[in-house]
Formats: structure tokens, C-alpha cells, sequence
């Protein structure tokens, strides 16, 4: 069968979402993970689309799934092929880039990592440009939580006024007491994608005067160094705020997630909200914001044993 680029693209996109295990990029209004249950449409990939990826189902048997729509379970009944699970591919090393939504993933052997450009204006949108996800197998440990319970506030004018909506719950500087703006204006300027760096221009995203804030994310082997540079930083008061699902631990200066632990020279404090989530259950998120001195602002993001 002979397919239009586009339609390729399609079909292989949501392997270049996942991150680690049934850890999937959760940005805008998606979940965090995912059960891989479609498994007749994944075979009808696989049979189709040479280079598609077959991911193992999470779930333990069909009778555990909650399926909405009778073509989902037709689909499934007519399309599922175990053969397409005996030759499942391992979770591929490396990097991936998607251009035109300004994606950018590395899976490496003990973490894998996110991060996006884009602008305030894309579909299901969260005005997050300049947002990251860090996961180790044991989940996300610096996350991005995804989509919110649907309700009709979230499709109203006071959508970012809601905290997974809105900048104030992503991994992204406030300046001034401000988050980001809305509209496609408040885009991300690329300035450098390479399998061991990512670096993001994030200025035009905020209603400020300063001049430049450029980003970069760089891929060690025991974690990621995040660096941001603000030119013209004089007059403004800027707090770099970083968003987990797991209550963070003080270790001296530093804090611990999970199986990582977060390094910077700066204080820092921590709040905890509740939000809802697509489910409709309440989930704790936890706000650790660093008050940045000077010019520039740096955090590792390191692996560690427990």
C-alpha cells in the first residue's frame, strides 16, 4: 500500500511520543501515559507502515477496558494479530525532532526527556512554550500534567485561569509576577536542535521588555543541565518554576524527586495545589519555585540512587 507523507507521518506519531515504558510527552491535553490497548490498530500499522513500532499492552486483558465506541472493539476484533506482538521492537535510543510542532524527545538508557517550542494557539492548547518533562521508569519526575477534567469553564474565557491550563503550572519562568500570554504571537524561537542540546528563544511568549530569554537544555549521562539567559534582566523580578506530581524532598540545598534530585544555586520554595484530572480524580501537584540573581539561572537535573 502506498501512503502520502503526511499520512506516514500520522500513522508514526505516536511512537515519537513515547518516552519510557507506557510514559508518553503529555503536553496540552494529553495523558501521561497510555495503555497501548488499540492493539487492532497498532497491527494494521505495524502490517502497513514499514518502521512502525509496536509497543506492549499495559493492560491485562480486554475485560479491563472501558471501550466507548463499538468500531474500537470491532477494530480491535478484526485487526489484532499476536504475530505483530512476537516481533515488538525495544524502545529506541536517541533523538527525535518534530519541525512543525517544535517537539523535542531523547530517550537514553536511564531517562528519557521532552521539552517543546511551539506557540500559544495550537490545538487543545496550554500556553507552555518552553515547557519539559524528565522521566526515569519510575515516571515523570518533573511533569507536565496534562489534560484537566473537561468541564465547561475549561472551554470558556477563563480557561487559563485555570493551573494545568496555563503557564503557571508548567516548567517555565514567570516574570514580574506574570505568566505567559495567549495567541499564536507568543511563540518560541529555535536556535539549536542537536541529539545532546536543545536550545529555545522563549521572549516572545511573555509581555516584557527583556530583550532575549534563551533556554537550553543539555543531555548528560546522569541527567539534564537546563541553563537560562536573560538579557536586560535589570528592573525585573523573574522566578523559575518547575512542576512535579511527587512531593519533593529537601536534602540541604538540594531537592529530591523521586530518583532524582534537583541541583541549583538558588533558594528555593515549595507549594502544593490540587487540581483534577481527565478522570476526573484530584491529583497533588507540587510548585518549586527559584528566585533567579543576576543575569542567568541554572539547574541539573541529576540521577540518583534512593
Amino acid at each position: 500500500v502506498r501512503h502520502g507523507e503526511k499520512v506516514d507521518k500520522m500513522a508514526k506519531f505516536p511512537q515519537k511520543t513515547v518516552m519510557r515504558g507506557n510514559i508518553i510527552a503529555s503536553f496540552s491535553d494529553s495523558f501521561r501515559t497510555y495503555a497501548f490497548d488499540s492493539i487492532g490498530l497498532f497491527c494494521y500499522l505495524a502490517k502497513n507502515y514499514d518502521g512502525f513500532e509496536i509497543f506492549k499492552p499495559t493492560t491485562k486483558s480486554f475485560g479491563q477496558n472501558n471501550y466507548s465506541k463499538s468500531t474500537t472493539i470491532l477494530r480491535n476484533f478484526l485487526w489484532s494479530d499476536p504475530a505483530c506482538y512476537e516481533a515488538q521492537q525495544e524502545l529506541q535510543l536517541g533523538m527525535t525532532y518534530m519541525e512543525d510542532a517544535q517537539w523535542y524527545v531523547v530517550r537514553k538508557k536511564d531517562y528519557s526527556f521532552a521539552a517543546k517550542g511551539g506557540h500559544n494557539e495550537e490545538g487543545h492548547n496550554h500556553n507552555d512554550v518552553g515547557n519539559f518533562i524528565f522521566a526515569t521508569d519510575e515516571g515523570q519526575m518533573i511533569a507536565d500534567m496534562g489534560a484537566m477534567e473537561y468541564t465547561a469553564k475549561c472551554f470558556s474565557r477563563e480557561r487559563y485561569t485555570l493551573l494545568q491550563n496555563s503557564s503557571r503550572g508548567h516548567s517555565v519562568p514567570i516574570i514580574d509576577g506574570k505568566e505567559q500570554r495567549g495567541g499564536r504571537k507568543a511563540h518560541a524561537n529555535i536556535v539549536g536542535v542537536h541529539e545532546s542540546k536543545f536550545v529555545v528563544e522563549l521572549q516572545d511568549a511573555y509581555d516584557t521588555d527583556i530583550e532575549k530569554i534563551t533556554r537550553s537544555f543539555e543531555m548528560l549521562d546522569d541527567g539534564v543541565l537546563l541553563l537560562d539567559v536573560y538579557e536586560s534582566i535589570e528592573g525585573h523580578q523573574v522566578t523559575e518554576r518547575f512542576v512535579s506530581l511527587i512531593e519533593p524532598k529537601v536534602e540541604g540545598t538540594s531537592l529530591r524527586i523521586g530518583n532524582v534530585v534537583l541541583k541549583a544555586d538558588a533558594c528555593v520554595s515549595v507549594s502544593k495545589d490540587v487540581v483534577r484530572d481527565k478522570k476526573g480524580q484530584d491529583v497533588s501537584v507540587w510548585l518549586m519555585d527559584y528566585e533567579v540573581k543576576g543575569n542567568s539561572f541554572s539547574l541539573k537535573v541529576e540521577l540518583t540512587k534512593k
